[in-house]
């Protein structure tokens, strides 16, 4: 299966465009996009997963509480979520 993803990837590669993943990137799951990024690396797309690469860097990861009684250091309050690459205006960071 993973030889399979790989094949379809690397002819997909030559269509892909590292600026227009960079742009969706905040419309998905920030683990698919990980998992993207070292698929690209996998099969020796640097030109693609280089810009990716960062904006995750750039993503600010979110820590909540294991237990609602108890504060986890840094732990994210209520009302305080955003979308990964997007600042407070709602703007879309590159």
């Amino acid at each position: 299966m993973v030889f399979q993803v790989v094949t379809v990837l690397s002819e997909l590669a030559e269509r892909l465009d590292a600026h227009a993943i960079v742009v969706i990137a905040p419309f998905v799951r920030l683990p698919d996009v990980q998992r993207l990024g070292s698929l690209l690396d996998t099969i020796g797309q640097a030109e693609l997963t280089t810009p990716l690469a960062g904006w995750l860097a750039a993503c600010t990861t979110v820590t909540a509480a294991r237990r609602p009684d108890q504060e986890a250091e840094g732990a994210l309050q209520p009302g305080g979520i955003g979308l990964p690459g997007w600042d407070e205006d709602g703007v879309l960071r590159p």
